[in-house]
């Protein structure tokens, strides 16, 4: 113990006072960073032969504020670590040639198990490295761990980043042996993750890293100690050769599955997006040369990210997913056969445990493969066996089935006609007098109908049932009342029709391409009352089936409130919505004001396929109809992207059954310098086969990565 302190004293004074002997009467080695923070640090793998700088006309520079590439840091980590570079006759990556100036290190740190590229077989060389990446290459590349005392004090709370982010652990172990650190602004500390990484600031964490081993190599032989025992890692490794077999369950005398269940429960209390409803509860391991300490599981989160669709936000649902996903791990320690069962008491009934279905994430390919289940209803559990470790997750079959019959939305999918008939679902409730005083959305919602996509040229008439009080100033009609008005409109256009809601609902005008009787009867919405939004939800769902007609223009309902629903929602609740998604009703959402139900309305949009949107202030509310007006023109891309707005804001289907939403306003959604089509690919033929045992072929995209994580490999 005395010795742990001992060296992480002199680490800290290290990092503190360089151990290197200054440069500063000799002149700097690069012609660039003579006042620059990370000088000593750059000098020192400098004269270690590490880097060798740039020649511009008859000096020697750096470039230390440059940002990095994964060609360049894969360099310095490879000469860091002493690895001996050899010729290579071909490359493993189809865009690292063979003249490539970094292929021989690519090559190199491929070998050693630095990196292995991404899983279409491209490395992106010329990528920029980001600060999230710098500590994953530099952990993984000097197989950095910390033991439990280093972890225990840490701190590492960061405004902009916490536990379930993709990296932390590669970001704590490095900051636990002081490589990184993060940045004060205003008293608060910042991390900035998605920042670019510097060519100054990885020379700067090789520097420290090297000079940590002299340290602790000159402490060890100061102390001329015996030879000295490996750093306990988190999960303790087992010293078994032999392949035999352990069981966990819920009565183990080791309470190893006790334990296993805490510490997952500590990950749901931790992090409110995880759904704590299935927990694993048994694990049979057979020809396992670990012990009970090599197990783990980790709850991932596969849900729906809050955010809105302009500030690029991204989901990513599995349909029919039930609970959490985990991911199964034995500290790299082999088996022959696992069985693994998960609790499901909480979230189904016993007359639906036979339907739920494990699935596996085969990340080589991005497909889900299901796996045989056997449900037990009397315990309330579902058992499933594997081979090895990935994640897993159990969906509901009878919902995954579903979903590929009814909610495809590929570029040749049933959802593109070119005209849309929009329901206006607005809240009249008693709020809105003060959240929208002067009836600003009214306004906005007359206005795109003025601005609706017609074809020019072709008129027809069309039949409108219209509230009778819309247009009885004297209040003279009867509820529920109706006339008929007939209007001369395009025979080719976008319409819209208007239900107004409270603590009821009423369809003020039925579907009409005529901007003034939209118009008015917008305009007759009041504000009093309370809030049932699935009231009004029903109403227009209602109102597509009566009155749509056949034709084949997209359906989109628009639903504003300022509240939240009067009653907390029930089953019956989400059947209405259900019901619109079955109509292929796509139904968005906005929020006005602080309010809002903002999860209420998020769901609602992700079961129909659609997306929510935050509104601070009615000023904010006609934008907001613009934008999404014009981002649901059949055929538009206004991003060039390759992929149409409205498939973009609908989901996008891939091959293994997910559904992934990109920005229409963005080519490039998740910043990893890949255009979104291109991750996506091509709309293609997929033979699916279902829980049921039914194979089917349905279109879907075959992707190369995920347009919505910049991680994706």
């Amino acid at each position: 113990m005395r010795k742990r302190a001992m060296v992480f004293l002199l680490v800290t004074c290290l990092l503190a006072v360089s151990a290197v002997p200054s440069f500063a009467d000799e002149g700097a080695a690069f012609g660039d960073i003579q006042n620059h923070w990370a000088r000593d640090d750059i000098q020192y793998i400098g004269e270690k032969g590490i880097i060798s700088g740039i020649e511009k006309g008859s000096q020697l520079i750096f470039m230390p504020d440059e940002s990095i590439t994964r060609a360049q840091m894969i360099k310095m980590l490879v000469l860091s670590k002493g690895i001996e570079i050899v010729e290579y006759a071909s490359s493993s990556f189809s865009d690292v040639p063979r003249n490539h100036w970094a292929l021989s290190y690519i090559e190199a740190a491929k070998t050693a198990g630095i990196t292995e590229g991404y899983n279409d077989g491209t490395f992106k060389p010329e990528r920029t490295v980001t600060r999230e990446e710098m500590a994953v290459f530099i952990v993984r590349a000097y197989d950095l761990q910390i033991d439990e005392q280093q972890v225990e004090g840490l701190d590492i709370a960061f405004e902009d980043m916490d536990a379930g982010h993709w990296a932390y652990d590669s970001i704590e172990i490095a900051i636990a042996h002081r490589l990184l650190q993060g940045f004060e602004m205003d008293g608060k500390r910042f991390f900035n993750p998605s920042q670019a990484a510097t060519r100054g600031q990885v020379a700067v964490v090789l520097a420290r890293h090297l000079k940590n081993e002299e340290v602790l190599l000159a402490a060890q032989e100061e102390e001329q100690q015996e030879e000295p025992k490996p750093k306990k890692k988190r999960r303790r490794r087992s010293s078994s050769s032999g392949g035999g077999t352990i069981v966990l369950d819920g009565t183990d005398p080791n309470g190893a599955m006790q334990e296993i269940a805490r510490g997952i429960q500590e990950q749901f209390n931790a992090n409110s997006g995880l759904d704590g409803t299935v927990m694993p509860s048994g694990l049979v391991l057979a020809g396992f040369t670990g012990d009970a300490g090599d197990v783990s599981f980790t709850a991932i989160e596969y849900g729906v990210n809050e955010g809105s669709q302009q500030s690029g936000a991204v989901t990513r649902a599995v349909p029919g997913l039930v609970g959490s996903v985990f991911e199964f791990e034995t500290n790299g320690e082999r088996f022959s056969r696992a069985t693994l069962t998960f609790d499901v008491s909480k979230v189904t009934s016993t007359s639906d445990i036979g339907k739920l279905t494990a699935v596996y994430l085969n990340e080589s390919n991005h497909t889900l493969e299901f796996l045989p289940t056997t449900a037990d209803e009397q315990s309330r559990s579902v058992t499933f066996t594997t081979t090895h470790n990935s994640k897993y997750f159990l969906v509901d079959a009878d919902k995954w089935e579903e979903a590929w019959r009814k909610e495809l939305t590929v570029a040749e999918g049933v959802y593109q006609g070119e005209y849309i008939d929009f329901a206006f679902v607005i809240d009249s409730s008693g709020s809105m007098s003060s959240n929208d005083p002067q009836n600003l959305r009214k306004k906005a919602v007359a206005d795109m109908a003025r601005a609706f996509n017609a074809e020019s040229g072709t008129y027809k008439d069309e039949q409108v049932a219209v509230y009778q009080e819309v247009y009885d100033a004297n209040g003279g009609g009867y509820i529920g009342q109706y006339q008929t008005v007939t209007n001369t409109v395009y025979a080719k256009s976008d319409r819209a029709a208007v239900i107004d809601f409270d603590l009821t609902s009423e369809l003020l005008c039925s579907f009409s391409a005529d901007p003034t009787t939209v118009a008015d009867a917008v305009y007759y919405i009041d504000s009093e009352g309370g809030t049932d939004i699935f009231a009004g939800v029903r109403e227009a769902t209602a109102a597509y089936e009566t009155y749509a007609g056949q034709n084949d223009h997209r359906k989109i309902m628009v639903l504003l409130t300022d509240g939240q629903n009067n009653d907390p929602p029930q089953t019956s609740h989400w059947n209405i919505i259900e019901d619109a998604a079955e109509q292929a009703i796509t139904i968005i959402t906005m929020g006005l004001g602080d309010g809002v139900d903002s999860s209420l309305l998020q769901k609602i949009a992700q079961i129909t396929g659609g997306q929510y949107y935050k509104i601070e202030t009615a000023v904010q509310i006609e934008n907001q109809l613009e934008y999404i007006q014009e981002h649901t023109k059949f055929g538009q891309d206004s991003d060039g992207d390759g992929i149409k707005d409205i498939d973009e804001i609908r989901g996008l289907r891939l091959k293994n059954g997910m559904i992934v939403y990109t920005d229409p306003a963005k080519a490039d959604t998740d910043g990893d310098g890949v255009n979104d089509g291109d991750e996506l690919g091509d709309a293609i033929d997929v033979t699916i086969t279902l829980p049921s045992g039914a194979t089917e072929v349905f279109r879907a995209y075959d992707h190369n990565s995920f347009p919505d994580d910049p991680n994706s490999k």
